[in-house]
């Protein structure tokens, strides 16, 4: 199994520890490949806010020493979305106040936590809002998790 898998298991197990009003993710945690895809995985999601978790790439973290081996180390960018859905969403402050309650539970999920994949420390990169549809506000958390790309000697 490729470690990347087992980190966006480790990432959606993680999510669906939140199950404890006021947060509850249990059955709403999905990985998508992009925001298109997001969309159509949660149609199969019956109640909101739901996550999507969305691999955004691998990115080089520079190496200090003599004897670092260059473009081994790199980070895994993961974007959690948070999508809370309804038309009257944007005229009422209930489900507003839902997403920034989940947002922070999300966060201390997350935050001085190491990965059991890895045991780097997860990383917390940037919160903001995110435009998927009309109907719907989302905001996405992204997480970084520095990983060792295998080595094979020639």
């Amino acid at each position: 199994m490729s470690k990347l898998t087992d980190i966006l298991d480790e990432a959606s197990e993680k999510l669906l520890q939140l199950n404890a009003p006021p947060v509850n993710l249990t059955g709403k945690v999905v990985v998508a490949y992009d925001e298109n895809d997001l969309l159509d995985v949660l149609k199969g999601v019956r109640s909101f806010p739901a996550v999507g978790i969305i691999y955004e790439g691998m990115r080089s973290m520079s190496e200090g020493g003599p004897t670092a081996k260059v473009g081994l180390s790199c980070e895994v960018v993961l974007g959690f979305v948070l999508v809370e859905r309804g038309d009257e969403i944007h005229r009422t402050d209930q489900k507003k106040v839902r997403a920034i309650e989940y947002l922070d539970a999300m966060r201390l999920q997350f935050m001085t936590k190491r990965s059991t994949v890895t045991n780097h420390f997860w990383h917390f990169v940037v919160e903001a809002p995110a435009a998927l549809r009309t109907g719907a506000v989302c905001w996405v958390q992204r997480w970084s998790l520095p990983v060792q790309l295998p080595h094979q000697p020639r």
